[in-house]
């Protein structure tokens, strides 16, 4: 099995712990490769491997397990941890596990470091979006070994939807995962939606914003400031693109709402259309 495993830095209220919008960390390569390799030390005998991702979080492989239903922890922003998961949800060994590396993080030397550099200190790993590995990991216990050399490997097997001429752009383990299976790669973040105009031969883009970074980079800004600064960056000029007809189709998806606007749409003069967000309403 394996699970997504995202660092968090989880506020004690007064009864519970909950996420706020900074609590959703991303990790430095070091500090990834450090824990993983502490993790292999500390949890030996658990039956559970931790490994780093390029974009600051870890897969957990384990044995195998009811596959169980679990939140992003996104969407568990600004409430408590209790009401996140259903009850039952997940395997008691899975929450025996999450309980041992929350005090193992508790006074670990990588959370000082980073205490002393004004960033929040880890509290717990949140695991979640768990099923079957289609590679069993060899460190964890019981790992078929003849048959894991002989398992296909995922890179180069086909995604449903993804053409040689798309291209993807974020920090997001999902996104990675998938570009990752059919052998391209995710780009960083552009500083402004231009700049992927620039890249010649590209039918469609997916661009995958987190306001997390943004809030980490920004310890005044609120959440509206975030929203407010995609809408500048990204969805504003998108929009403008659009009613040029530089782009033929523009697909917003928030959460569980997505918004589909075509560039035909903009001769449908009886709607006026207000600009960035506001338009997109």
């Amino acid at each position: 099995m394996v699970w997504m495993a995202t660092p968090v830095h989880l506020v004690a209220g007064l009864t519970s712990l909950h996420l706020d919008r900074r609590s959703i960390l991303r990790l430095s390569a070091d500090d990834l490769t450090a824990l993983a390799t502490e993790f292999r030390r500390v949890f030996h005998d658990s039956g559970f491997v931790l490994e780093p991702l390029g974009t600051g979080d870890f897969l957990l492989f384990g044995r195998q397990m009811p596959v169980a239903q679990t939140l992003e922890p996104a969407r568990a922003m600004g409430n408590s941890i209790a009401d996140a998961q259903p009850v039952g949800a997940t395997d008691p060994a899975l929450r025996r596990l999450g309980a041992e590396i929350e005090m193992w993080f508790h006074e670990h030397p990588v959370n000082d470091v980073r205490r002393r550099r004004g960033e929040p200190p880890v509290t717990g790993l949140w695991l979640w979006g768990g099923g079957p590995s289609p590679v069993p990991h060899e460190s964890v216990p019981g790992h078929p070994r003849d048959a894991a050399a002989n398992t296909p490997r995922p890179r180069g097997s086909p995604v449903t939807g993804v053409a040689p001429s798309d291209i993807a752009f974020g920090c997001d383990a999902y996104l990675s995962g998938l570009w990752a299976s059919i052998g391209k790669k995710v780009f960083p973040l552009p500083q402004q939606l231009t700049d992927i105009f620039g890249y010649p031969g590209v039918r469609r883009a997916a661009v995958v914003i987190e306001i997390g970074p943004m809030l980490h980079s920004n310890p005044r800004w609120t959440f509206f400031d975030a929203v407010a600064q995609i809408d500048r960056t990204f969805i504003g000029p998108a929009v403008e693109a659009l009613g040029a007809a530089k782009i033929e189709r523009l697909v917003i998806l928030a959460n569980d709402h997505q918004l589909t606007v075509r560039a035909r749409d903009r001769f449908k003069l009886w709607r006026r259309i207000p600009p960035g967000l506001t338009g997109l309403q």
